[in-house]
């Protein structure tokens, strides 16, 4: 997901047309769901890669590949949880989940875990809880894999919350920085406004429409 993405994307589509000229299912999952983070992932603005790890769950399911199974379930799941739809995204987590637990793939349990925490910031408020799942999901000095993401993520949510503007603006550069990486129509400012009202939205309802009520608002570069 970090990365050129441009040359990224080059590079997974070559991977990708290879592998099915050979009929390498295995091999065509993998460079399907790294398509998706090449397109932009889930701050992508469009489907695109959700229907890239949709397919690539669809393969993996066909040849048994746990750890693709469990991965793709991931990917499909955080689309929809930053797309709003919870009830989309949490029977993908929950398998996703179980299967990591089961093959022991550490990222994608950790991720799975981070997920669980920005919905206890948004639905439960429980904010102690939350902070203490991200310190074990992603402790300090972990790469910077998908999890600064969704790490960056919860820490907006809980520095809007305390309103702590010095940690707010810190977590800011970070996800600036990240944008510049993704294949995003989400300019980071407006990314971050709506996450913000969302969490407000969210927490006040105990319902995750925040996020797609203001999905509808144009967007600016």
């Amino acid at each position: 997901m970090i990365g050129n993405s441009d040359i990224q994307l080059q590079r997974v589509t070559r991977c990708v047309d290879l592998r099915r000229e050979i009929g390498d299912k295995i091999g065509m999952a993998s460079a399907l769901r790294n398509m998706g983070g090449a397109l932009g992932g889930f701050v992508s603005g469009n489907e695109e890669p959700l229907h890239k790890w949709l397919e690539a769950l669809k393969l993996s399911r066909e040849i048994g590949d746990k750890r693709n199974i469990a991965w793709n379930c991931y990917m499909v799941s955080v689309y929809w949880q930053f797309a709003g739809e919870l009830e989309k995204s949490l029977p993908y987590r929950q398998e996703a989940f179980a299967l990591a637990s089961e093959i022991r793939e550490q990222t994608v349990y950790d991720q799975c875990k981070m997920s669980d925490a920005i919905d206890l910031i948004l639905l439960d408020a429980d904010y102690d809880r939350a902070r203490t799942i991200l310190a074990e999901a992603y402790p300090p000095n972990s790469p910077k894999d998908l999890r600064v993401m969704l790490d960056s993520t919860a820490q907006i949510y809980l520095a809007s919350v305390a309103l702590d503007y010095v940690k707010l603006r810190q977590e800011t550069l970070r996800i600036n920085q990240i944008a510049k990486n993704f294949r995003s129509k989400l300019a980071p400012w407006t990314f971050i406004l709506r996450l913000f009202f969302s969490s407000r939205m969210g927490s006040s309802n105990r319902q995750p429409n925040g996020w797609a009520a203001m999905s509808k608002l144009p967007l600016t570069a």
